[in-house]
């Protein structure tokens, strides 16, 4: 569960209204529009019944907007953004994701999260992305990046996939971030140096 602040009281969201606050973020940001409740229902795998209450919890909340008309539907808020932890920015680069050397549409990396980089054998990644995952699955080889300002790629297994959460965990084989100028190259490192 998470919380927010709506007035002065805390409101305790569900772990479905969690993921249905992130699918219809993902689904706002593949079209860029307003998302249509058909659309959202027709994505969660969840009862429709149950989707189209969130909806309506969310709007209560504030964390969606609901738009009227013919081309209406829901749009998030900036406090959706808030509750799920992701920043909204108009400038955004994007980070890929690709499955089996062919890229995904619609799905920008979030945040990359080394989790067992200590671990003497394995080496898993928290890869959160924004968009649809669904089909990925569990052995999967998949790259992400480069990223842009190291221009570091990661290339690995999944090993598993947290889809109402757009999170994929990572078997880590690989990582590459190359060096842009010769100044970085011959720079030794504060471990080189003994410190």
């Amino acid at each position: 569960m998470s919380s927010i602040a709506n007035d002065t009281t805390a409101v305790e969201l569900t772990d479905g209204q969690l993921a249905t606050l992130r699918l219809l973020i993902d689904c706002y940001h593949e079209r860029d529009t307003a998302v249509k409740m058909g659309t959202v229902v027709g994505r969660a795998e969840r009862d429709p019944t149950t989707v189209r209450s969130q909806l309506r919890n969310l709007k209560a909340l504030q964390l969606v907007r609901g738009i009227s008309g013919p081309k209406g539907g829901y749009k998030p808020t900036g406090d959706a953004y808030g509750v799920l932890d992701l920043q909204t920015m108009d400038d955004a680069a994007a980070v890929p994701l690709s499955r089996n050397d062919e890229r995904i549409e619609h799905v920008n990396v979030e945040e990359i999260d080394l989790v067992s980089v200590r671990h003497p054998e394995r080496c898993l990644a928290e890869i959160r992305v924004q968009g649809p995952v669904r089909d990925v699955r569990d052995g999967d080889t998949v790259t992400i990046g480069p990223t842009p300002q190291s221009h570091l790629t990661i290339m690995g297994r999944i090993d598993d996939v947290v889809d109402g959460d757009g999170v994929l965990v990572i078997d880590v084989e690989g990582m590459d971030a190359p060096a842009d100028d010769r100044e970085k190259r011959s720079r030794p490192t504060a471990w080189e140096r003994g410190e």
